[in-house]
């Protein structure tokens, strides 16, 4: 009886054991059902040693072995779970009451603690406020931090400084976290380095490099970006967002091998490359490049891959398509001036915004373009300038469309697909060609509505552009060349930014070979009969190039939404221009203009016996299809059709510019790199597969000090090192630039001394130099309108004749009847003497 009264006080033991465990399993995040867990623990461990104690005085009455076997089994059973039970609880415990080891490694912070804060800073949280999120989600999570107490600075008392006591958790701080993006800019370094080992130690035939300038906070930055090949896709990875102190090639070239030689360094510091690696990645050399078509960067990308003089590699097709657009503008803008009597020498005053892309438009320069613009600025929905109206135009045409009963049988409104013209893209002017249109057609619900009754009211703000896009959009010509731009748009942007931008598992050279010469072919086609363009019956035909390129881009619910708006767009646009002979006139120039610029911009994909931009005929170029061979193919495997992948890593940059406003250079860049290379991610692979946290450490006691030793550079010293860098180009430019002034000014003083004729018959009397002087002359007194050089002598004395008429009138000219005055006295001397030994 007591052998079964002990098994039935064994059995509620271990019932109360379970159901202990199960509550602690409920409630193991809060501190307090750790304490209970505890606390019932100790309760079960009493009455197992009490249930023992009377198990022994059994042994001695009148339990049997038999029995006391199974007892003591029982209790060596309970034991086993109680002990695994303490050790859950201490487990969880740990987790609800960290201890400072739990975040420190000696005396900076662990892996784990740190790799934590880099994925925060990743994600795009402000590097002052990652050290909030520790409180934040330990009070979410139930769990208690530890906490230290440092005296600071406190009030003044008495006339002396106190202290006061300050409770700070043992978690990165605000300072720490500052840091971390330097030691992010060594760890992109690493990250890099196997990288190029992996490429390096592979059967991989090719890697491209890409690097693109750009200015930022005032300073020139530039980056570079590789690419290769990795199971049959391309993958990219910034290799570094430096700081350049001059917009040289050579200086784009030494920043490169520059980043290499860092690079190297650290993988040594770091234990992760032996002698053999470093030479490895020392004579690591891209196969191909693709930049902007700028001299500079073309020369960069020369210097880099050791290549010679012209022979240069494919530039970015998206910076072609820009360009051949333009020739296009170019093109119809000629002829609209024409049509509204701008002179050339409107235009040339205006050409430096041209040149600038028109981010800032002029209207005699580019009619067209400059109405697009004006309306952009105008209709802007979240601009805080005082003239913009697009939330108000909105909310008028909302009103409007929600009175009406039936619905309109043409598309109006929709605001928000007038794109913001910024940067450098100068398709945007193609872009929002459509919907300008549509917010400048002649109906009761337009935007020429709403500007005719705010000209009626005198609405404040923006009074001069209302009145100019009110003369824009009422001018033929004008609305003419909108329409030509959508046409464009339709027919060739939207077919050809799909075609050259393939997906990562194609080749390039399966693409661009194809899309352009179809593309230069198409264009002569619309020149010869832009009819087809208008009514849309000529279509840019790229084959299976085309539909492979639709198919990776699935659209978006929004997308397709705005793709039906431009559907309608153009079916009016269409009908519209079907009897205009303007749109028509203005197409055919058009793409006449780009059939010859594509031959410019996109040489190395054309064949021979091609009629560029510049009246040249193209030769073969480097990579059209005539030309690719196996080897060819394998060089350029990993070529990117766009050097995109470097813009968007400045535009990394400028997010971060906007998030931090001044920041150390490193800093900066390790926030960029490693969001464009997704840092945090391969730290995390580097842990799980590697051998667990002691490769982090490794990595980052490395990457620690040389993050440290940057640090030692005080901005100031940044500074000054980058003034003198800049200082000896700046001093050659200036002295260039005083020399020339100094010329100048002598030349005017001597100039100034000249005796000016008065009459026309003096003319006749000076020889080329003399006639260039009167000219100057005129010049340096105010007179405009000419220049100073001329193609003959005929062509000096006709225009110095008009500058005398117009100073001294019908007295200036004493020539005799028959004679002209342009042939000088010399001249007819030695005419004669000709004909005399003749």
């Amino acid at each position: 009886m007591r052998v079964s009264g002990l098994l039935e006080q064994l059995q509620a033991s271990t019932r109360r054991v379970t159901e202990l465990s199960a509550r602690r399993k409920a409630t193991q995040r809060k501190l307090s059902d750790v304490n209970l867990v505890e606390r019932n623990l100790a309760v079960s461990q009493r009455l197992l040693s009490e249930e023992r104690a009377a198990g022994a005085s059994w042994w001695r009455g009148d339990a049997t072995p038999e029995k006391l076997e199974v007892v003591e089994a029982q209790c060596a059973k309970l034991q086993a779970e109680l002990e695994a039970a303490q050790a859950e609880a201490a487990k969880f415990k740990a987790i609800a009451e960290p201890t400072k080891a739990r975040f420190k490694l000696g005396n900076h912070f662990n892996a784990e603690t740190e790799l934590a804060c880099i994925s925060v800073m990743h994600l795009g949280m402000a590097r002052k406020n990652i050290a909030k999120l520790f409180p934040i989600f330990a009070r979410l999570f139930g769990v208690t931090l530890p906490y230290r107490e440092i005296k600071v600075p406190g009030p003044i008392v008495d006339g002396k400084r106190t202290s006061v006591v300050k409770r700070l958790p043992e978690t990165p701080q605000a300072t720490h976290c500052k840091e971390l993006a330097g030691v992010s800019y060594e760890l992109n370094k690493l990250q890099i380095g196997q990288w190029l080992l992996e490429y390096m130690h592979s059967d991989e035939s090719s890697c491209c490099y890409i690097a693109d300038g750009a200015e930022a906070q005032q300073m020139e930055r530039i980056g570079t970006v590789l690419s290769r090949r990795v199971n049959g896709k391309l993958e990219l990875r910034a290799l570094d967002l430096s700081t350049a102190s001059s917009k040289t090639a050579e200086a784009q070239a030494s920043a490169y091998h520059e980043s290499i030689e860092e690079v190297i360094k650290l993988m040594e510091e770091a234990g992760l490359a032996d002698a053999r690696a470093a030479e490895l990645l020392r004579r690591f050399l891209p196969t191909c490049a693709c930049n902007d078509r700028a001299t500079t960067a073309r020369l960069a990308a020369r210097l880099v891959l050791g290549l010679g003089e012209g022979d240069d590699d494919p530039t970015c097709a998206e910076h072609a398509l820009v360009n051949i657009l333009e020739e296009g503008r170019k093109a119809m803008d000629a002829i609209l001036r024409e049509l509204m009597n701008f002179t050339d020498e409107q235009a040339a005053a205006q050409a430096d915004k041209i040149k600038a892309m028109r981010t800032c438009v002029g209207w005699f320069s580019s009619p067209v373009c400059a109405l697009i613009y004006q309306v952009s600025k105008y209709v802007a929905l979240c601009s805080t300038k005082g003239y913009a109206i697009g939330r108000k135009l909105q909310e008028w045409m909302e009103a409007r469309l929600a009175d009406l009963e039936e619905q309109l049988e043409h598309l109006v409104g929709h605001v928000e697909d007038v794109l913001a013209i910024c940067g450098s893209r100068a398709y945007v002017f193609y872009l929002d060609a459509a919907p300008t249109e549509r917010l400048l057609t002649e109906h009761d619900i337009s935007m020429l509505t709403y500007l005719d009754e705010d000209e009626m009211l005198k609405a404040a703000g923006g009074g001069k552009l209302r009145k100019s896009i009110l003369t824009g959009a009422r001018s033929p010509p004008c609305m003419a060349g909108v329409r030509a731009m959508a046409l464009i748009c339709d027919a060739v942007f939207w077919p050809l930014i799909r075609a050259v931008k393939p997906a990562a598992d194609k080749h390039v050279l399966d693409v661009l070979p194809r899309v352009w010469p179809a593309a230069h072919a198409f264009f002569e086609a619309a020149a010869a009969s832009p009819a087809g363009i208008v009514d849309g019956s000529l279509k840019l035909q790229l084959g299976d190039v085309s539909a492979a390129a639709t198919a990776a881009t699935a659209p978006t619910p929004t997308q397709a939404r705005r793709a039906e708006r431009h559907r309608l767009d153009m079916v009016r646009i269409r009908a519209a221009a079907a009897d205009d002979p303007m749109v028509t006139r203005l197409l055919a120039a058009a793409f006449g203009a780009m059939s010859r610029a594509v031959c410019n911009h996109a040489a190395e994909w054309m064949p021979a016996g091609l009629v560029a931009t510049n009246g040249s005929i193209t030769k073969t170029g480097k990579l059209c299809s005539a030309n690719i061979t196996p080897a060819l193919r394998a060089k350029y495997d990993a070529l990117q059709a766009t050097s995109t992948p470097v813009e968007r890593l400045h535009a990394v940059g400028r997010v971060s510019d906007d998030r931090h406003k001044r920041q150390r250079n490193e800093s900066r860049a390790g926030d960029s790199l490693g969001r464009y290379n997704n840092q945090a991610g391969w730290l995390t692979g580097e842990i799980d597969e590697r051998g667990g946290l002691e490769v982090a450490e490794t990595m980052l006691a490395a990457c620690r000090k040389a993050a440290g030793r940057a640090r030692r550079v005080t901005l100031k010293a940044q500074l000054i090192a980058a003034g003198r860098a800049k200082r000896a180009e700046r001093d050659a430019k200036l002295g260039s630039k005083k020399t020339r002034k100094a010329a100048k000014a002598a030349e005017n003083a001597r100039i100034a001394q000249l005796p000016l004729v008065r009459r026309y018959s003096e003319l006749k009397k000076l020889a080329i130099a003399g006639l260039q002087d009167q000219l100057k002359a005129f010049k340096l007194a105010g007179k405009t309108g000419f220049t100073v050089t001329q193609a003959n002598r005929a062509d000096y004395c006709t225009q110095l004749q008009n500058l005398l008429f117009a100073a001294h009138g019908v007295e200036a000219n004493d020539l005799e009847d028959g004679d002209s005055g342009c042939d000088g006295d010399g001249v007819v001397r030695k005419v004669r003497q000709r004909r005399v030994a003749g």
